[in-house]
């Protein structure tokens, strides 16, 4: 997530979560590669956003 570093994905995140747009959850647009550290500080962040 644009932090100047390489690393090989490995987790495929929902842009927009499940649990906030169900109807998206295999839009190809909403799907984004992520490696696992990037995936866990985005969850977080979309837990604050989105509430849990």
């Amino acid at each position: 997530m644009d932090r100047g570093v390489i690393t090989a994905a490995d987790v495929c995140d929902h842009i927009i979560p499940i649990e906030i747009r169900w109807d998206l959850r295999l839009t190809y647009s909403n799907l984004q590669m992520l490696c696992h550290s990037c995936h866990n500080r985005k969850t977080r962040e979309d837990e604050k956003k989105y509430g849990k």
